[in-house]
């Protein structure tokens, strides 16, 4: 499971956000289409997870594999394009149908995927292996965006091909890592609620939703707390442009915002990993908000100050670096709660209900994007702080104690 969540991990570092929407401005130069870029992969990326529920339960591992291959093809029409054509409209509407088709593909796999977690690793183990996992795949993604920022920095590479070798480099880490899932052993769960959920269609187990979380108190909080901490996306996909437009850093150093970013990751894991291990929950999704709210000052702070460049570029990557860490946070500890406190029955239903609250995210940075055609960035980000901050106040409420097991 490590060996796949690596090299997965290590492959999509190289379509981040942070990445795409520099190409995008770079063949277009509209914020607002590198918004609806990131919105379109995300909500097609979440909204499967929501379909997903009904096929997620037994023989993971071949719902898995099923969306895996297709999802991977979709790659090959990117990086084709950018050596077939220089029509950048033709080239930009491929990386948008390839990327979309990609994410829609993959999405349904992670239910499954957690799932296949949860049964193969028992509740004291899974912090550790996503402690584990989050470390070596923030190692891998280190070491991939200095190779990003070789290849886009390469003068040799001429745009957009510099772009469509990041795509191919992505689909060939991600085929070496396809084997690693046949060594995986799926054990079923010992009760009926399998055979319980395997008789109602998706409609009936949608209507469960809404009873789930009024009958749980600790859901509806961390409902709200990450519908509240979702308001990141106004602001965070859009610091790589920011950076790169507004504080004047060069494009090369765009791979670097990548790595330190997943430094955060890495630095994090095992602190995530060790409090979901003690069910401190509370205190991640706390820190967590902290984080992202330290990050986005950070930012303000450096666009208004008026410090040498070569301090902006590290101020910068500090700034990288915790939203890292809070990303990794907030995902890590919400599956891990679910996974931990939810009966088979519900699980995969909740499992899917709470990724696909990720939308939510891609709305706002379609949003953020509409927004920075009218105002400036930092007021972007001051409003995207209020949420954020409001998320810590609604947290102090959480409690595991009237958690639906």
């Amino acid at each position: 499971m490590t060996l796949d969540v690596t090299f997965f991990t290590t492959a999509i570092s190289f379509t981040d956000v942070s990445i795409m929407s520099v190409f995008v401005i770079e063949a277009t130069g509209s914020v607002f289409l590198a918004g609806l870029l990131q919105m379109l992969r995300t909500a097609v990326f979440f909204i499967p997870q929501v379909l997903s529920m009904t096929i997620s339960g037994r023989n993971n591992r071949i719902n898995i594999l099923k969306w895996t291959v297709p999802s991977r093809s979709c790659l090959i029409i990117a990086s084709l394009v950018t050596f077939l054509t220089n029509d950048m409209q033709l080239v930009t509407v491929f990386f948008f149908v390839s990327l979309i088709l990609f994410g829609l593909c993959d999405g349904f796999t992670v239910v499954p995927w957690l799932e296949l977690i949860t049964k193969c690793l028992p509740p004291g183990k899974r912090g550790t292996f996503f402690g584990v996992s989050g470390f070596i795949g923030g190692l891998s993604q280190i070491i991939a965006g200095f190779f990003i920022s070789s290849i886009l920095g390469d003068p040799h590479l001429v745009f957009p091909r510099n772009y469509g070798i990041l795509i191919l480099v992505e689909l060939v880490v991600m085929l070496c890592g396809l084997p690693a899932i046949f060594f995986v052993k799926e054990k079923e769960d010992d009760n009926g609620d399998e055979e319980e959920r395997d008789n109602k269609d998706l409609m009936t187990i949608m209507r469960q939703i809404p009873s789930i979380v009024r009958s749980d108190s600790a859901i509806r909080t961390l409902v709200l707390t990450q519908l509240l901490v979702s308001f990141y996306g106004l602001a965070i996909p859009f610091y790589s442009i920011y950076a790169v437009s507004r504080l004047n850093v060069g494009e090369s150093i765009v791979g670097y915002f990548l790595s330190a970013q997943m430094f955060g990751r890495l630095a994090f894991s095992f602190i995530w990993g060790r409090l979901c291990n003690r069910s401190y929950y509370r205190q991640i999704f706390q820190y967590t908000g902290i984080i992202y709210l330290a990050s986005l000052f950070l930012m303000l702070f450096l666009g208004l100050s008026s410090m040498s460049m070569e301090v902006m570029e590290y101020g910068i990557l500090v700034a990288f670096m915790l939203t890292g860490a809070a990303m990794n946070g907030m995902w890590t500890g919400s599956n891990n709660y679910i996974m931990e406190t939810t009966r088979a029955g519900r699980r995969p239903i909740l499992l899917g209900f709470f990724n696909s609250l990720n939308v939510v995210t891609s709305i706002l940075t379609l949003l953020g994007g509409s927004m920075l055609g009218y105002v400036a960035y930092e007021v972007v980000f001051l409003i995207a702080a209020v949420p954020l901050g409001l998320s810590l106040i609604v947290v102090r409420n959480f409690t595991m104690e009237n958690s639906a097991r």
